[in-house]
C-alpha cells in the first residue's frame, strides 16, 4: 500500500514509481492511498482485515510519518488478524522519542548502512568515555563506532575539498 500526503512533496516519488513498474511486471498487486494532510481511519477502510500489508509512503519528511503512524497503529490493533509493516527510509534513523516508538508500534523497517544498536552503543561508549573521558558526538555515522581512520579520512577529505568528497 502506497501512502500519499496530497499536501506534501513526495520526495521519494521516483522511488516509488520504479517499485511500482517492478511490481506490476512481477504481477504484484498494490494499492495506493491518498490523503489530504492527516490519513483518517476511513481511508483504511477498503483493506481486508486478516491479510498482510507493507506500507510504503511516497515522502520520507517526518511531518508525513506522523500524519500517518496513528492511523496505522490504530489499523494494527483494530485487525488483530492482519500484520502490517512500514517501509522505511535512511533518514527516519535520526529520529528519536515518540515519533521513534510510533515506529516501533507500527513494524517499521528502514534501510541504512549505519544503524545504533542498544548494546553495542552502550558498551563502545561506555568505553569511549572511560578512554577519552568524555561522550562521544552523536551522529550519523556515528564516528566513534565507525572508528579512527574512518574519521580520519572525513576529515582530511573535508579539510582538503571544504567538504566530504570521496577520492
Amino acid at each position: 500500500v502506497f501512502l500519499r500526503n496530497k499536501e506534501h512533496l513526495s520526495d521519494k516519488i521516483k522511488f516509488t514509481t520504479q517499485l511500482q513498474v517492478a511490481l506490476d511486471t512481477a504481477c504484484v498487486r498494490y494499492k495506493q492511498v491518498s490523503y489530504t494532510d492527516i490519513l483518517d481511519d476511513t481511508e483504511l477502510k477498503g483493506l481486508n482485515d486478516t491479510s498482510q500489508y507493507v506500507f510504503i509512503p511516497t515522502s520520507s519528511a517526518k511531518k508525513d510519518l506522523i500524519s500517518y503512524a496513528s492511523a496505522l497503529n490504530r489499523f494494527k490493533n483494530d485487525n488483530p488478524n492482519c500484520r502490517i509493516e512500514l517501509f522505511g527510509y535512511p533518514e527516519w534513523i535520526t529520529f528519536k522519542g515518540s515519533i521513534k516508538e510510533k515506529m516501533h508500534e507500527i513494524n517499521t523497517t528502514y534501510y541504512s548502512r549505519f544503524d545504533e544498536f542498544e548494546d553495542s552503543e552502550k558498551f563502545s561508549f561506555d568505553a569511549f568515555k572511560q578512554e577519552f573521558g568524555t561522550e562521544p558526538v552523536t551522529s550519523y555515522p556515528n564516528q566513534a563506532l565507525l572508528g579512527y581512520d574512518t574519521a580520519l579520512y572525513i576529515i582530511n577529505s573535508v579539510a582538503k575539498h571544504g567538504k566530504f568528497t570521496p577520492e
